[in-house]
């Protein structure tokens, strides 16, 4: 059985008005059926403060979608699970629950009314907060949830998903029923920062959002147009968009760009790219000390995007697996560079001392790692790679401070 990804949370105490959570959960089954998804969806009904928690802990959480009441404040649980009375959740204690226990969610739906009214504490929940303004009428949030699941799972896709919904509310005239107000964490970052919307293309209807206030001044010292260069940028996130969807976070991702090198960092899959250098080879870089770099580079990218590390701070059955597999991927890894008689030669050619004090530290954490599996010892398998990747990373700093103009 698959571990669920969309946590939907109903909640209609008695002494509130009546909501039709009844007609949203059978659309939510029929959709179900209709995409073979029963494992992806769980819901909680006349749910609890306490059954949120509890259900938080799942690790593959992406999305959490409350449907039920709210005030410009918060929203409303069962006090308990007899007492028939509600009892309010202030949008900040969500909004820090959620932060704890499911850092990786993408998108917090909150379809309750004056939802919206809590943003400003909202917006750091998850790299997408979709709050309703005003009242929320019943059937337009019903439709909402109809249209919004059929197109995520035909999408996989929370942008995507959220533009064609607000385009069928539209055409059905029932976005003055349900006015939907999305937050994406990036346009909050970016406030006092230069950002660069990547090219919205007719087959593809996402967007991504790329800082480039580290580089602004580097593009203005490049030998082509600075337009061509961000165009050239922002094609080449969608080429490689498929690390950005698959990596909780990111500190150090090599993109080229035309004649040039790009590093990118992230928070969150769906969030804010920052673009923290542009790098040009100093000339008469041997073509083998570059191809390492390259290669590492690529490699590092891998591991960091493993699955185990979106769920690195929980210990949970199953986890053995995703362990057993990073292990086999750090271990090529390790052969490849740090083991390879010739790999090693080029890295001492470059960087002898951070060789000398770092190879070995890796090498150690990465047996260790294999032991602390073998003895199952999971939490100190993470720690050991982590270090390792780590180690990693500190190798790709030195190259590039050796390496790159």
């Amino acid at each position: 059985m698959s571990q669920p990804s969309i946590l939907i949370v109903f909640s209609n105490p008695e002494d509130s008005g009546r909501l039709r959570l009844d007609r949203e959960q059978r659309i939510l089954d029929e959709i179900q059926r209709k995409y073979n998804t029963k494992d992806t969806i769980r819901i909680l009904s006349a749910a609890t403060i306490e059954d949120l928690i509890n259900s938080l802990r799942q690790p593959f959480l992406r999305i959490v979608h409350f449907s039920g009441h709210g005030s410009p404040h918060g929203v409303y649980f069962e006090a308990s699970p007899t007492s028939g009375t509600g009892v309010e959740l202030a949008s900040d204690k969500l909004a820090g629950l959620i932060n704890s226990h499911a850092p990786q969610v993408e998108a917090l739906i909150l379809a309750s009314c004056y939802s919206a009214d809590s943003n400003l504490v909202l917006r750091q929940a998850a790299p997408y907060v979709i709050t309703v303004e005003g009242p929320a009428d019943d059937n337009a949030a019903i439709k909402f949830t109809k249209s919004f699941y059929e197109n995520f799972f035909e999408s996989q896709s929370v942008e995507i998903s959220l533009t064609r919904t607000q385009i069928e509310l539209q055409s059905l005239e029932l976005d003055e029923g349900l006015q939907i107000y999305v937050t994406r964490r990036g346009e909050y970052l970016s406030k006092d920062r230069v950002t660069l919307q990547s090219i919205k293309r007719t087959f593809d209807e996402e967007t991504f959002l790329i800082d480039v206030t580290d580089i602004n001044d580097q593009i203005d010292k490049l030998d082509m147009p600075k337009g061509k260069f961000l165009s050239l940028l922002a094609n080449k996130i969608y080429i490689h968009k498929w690390l950005y969807y698959s990596s909780f976070d990111m500190e150090y991702a090599v993109f080229p760009i035309g004649k040039y090198f790009a590093i990118f960092s992230w928070k969150h899959g769906m969030d804010l790219l920052v673009c923290r250098r542009i790098l040009r080879l100093k000339e008469k870089v041997p073509d083998e000390q570059c191809d390492l770099w390259m290669r590492l580079s690529f490699r590092y990218c891998q591991l960091f995007s493993l699955q185990y590390r979106r769920e690195r701070q929980a210990i949970y059955p199953g986890i053995n697996k995703k362990l057993e597999f990073a292990i086999r991927q750090f271990g090529s890894c390790v052969t490849s560079f740090f083991e390879n008689r010739e790999s090693l030669s080029h890295l001492k050619n470059i960087i002898p001392e951070q060789i000398k004090m770092a190879v070995p530290l890796l090498i150690e954490n990465y047996n260790a790692a294999q032991e602390s599996l073998h003895q199952e010892d999971y939490s100190q398998v993470i720690v050991h790679l982590e270090t390792t990747l780590s180690l990693i990373h500190g190798i790709l700093d030195g190259l590039v401070d050796e390496l790159a103009a």
